[in-house]
């Protein structure tokens, strides 16, 4: 039975590196070779060094720690000592953002409450380290840098996705207004009953008439001899009778309470 390290969990492999180790052992894996390379031997990797290679940001004593090659505190290192060699690369890190060598995710100059604590591009670290010299312990974990040919295909594939989504979005909107259109015209079904089909005739009169005097039923009722001869001054062709038909259809109220 094998059995493995109590630690095991708490390293990842490449799988260049395990590929390369088949390979020197007699075992190759086809389709890795070119990505292997068979003098390297491969080694455990410490899993903080995973995780921090897939961050954007790093603290300043992130930085120093890990340019000593040890995994950084959790939090800001002050309530134990720093060693010499963290000071030394505090010291550079933080002449260098202030001189703008290290690009920054932000410009606030206390971070937890404590100084210099910025959050530092990485690419702009490594790119810091080229400059100065330093070997960046993190670098053959990170993903490399996108070809012209690889950026220019991302970005056809992310400007497909955005119009195919605008696509959708636009047909869940066209969807709603012909919902709209017909709710619309459900409703101008409705409003034509009430219109007269014939406008020359007393109805359309006596709808008029509601209009005019009884926009509402809180307002002062006018009486019904004031509007019949408002009628037959208006229209002198009416005679009495429709004229009291006109206001008695008119009225929206039992005149007799």
């Amino acid at each position: 039975m094998q059995s493995f390290h109590s630690d095991y969990r708490h390293f990842l492999f490449d799988r260049r590196e395990v590929a390369a180790l088949l390979a020197s052992s007699g075992f190759p894996l086809k389709g890795l070779e070119q990505n292997a390379s068979s003098e390297h031997v491969a080694q455990a990797a410490p899993q903080w060094m995973r995780i921090y290679a897939a961050k954007s940001g790093l603290r300043t004593y992130e930085m120093a720690w890990i340019l000593e090659g040890k995994e950084p505190p959790d939090y800001y290192p002050k309530t134990f000592p720093i060693g010499s060699k963290e000071k030394l690369y505090l010291s550079a890190i933080n002449d260098s953002v202030l001189m703008g060598d290290i690009a920054t995710k932000n410009t606030q100059w206390h971070i937890d409450d404590e100084p210099q604590t910025w959050l530092l591009e990485h690419q702009s670290v490594i790119a810091w380290c080229q400059r100065a010299g330093y070997e960046w312990p993190l670098s053959q974990f990170m993903q490399p840098a996108l070809t012209d040919n690889e950026q220019t295909a991302e970005t056809e594939c992310f400007t497909q996705t955005a119009d195919h989504q605008n696509q959708d979005g636009l047909k869940q909107e066209l969807d709603d207004l012909r919902k709209e259109v017909a709710e619309l015209r459900s409703m101008v079904e409705e409003l034509k009953k009430s219109v007269p089909l014939h406008p020359d005739h007393l109805m359309a009169k006596a709808i008029e008439v509601q209009h005019k005097h009884w926009p509402d039923l809180d307002g002062i009722r006018p009486k019904a001899d004031v509007i019949i001869a408002e009628l037959r001054a208006q229209y002198p062709e009416l005679s009495e009778f429709k004229a009291k038909a006109i206001e008695a259809v008119a009225c929206p109220v039992d005149r007799k309470r």
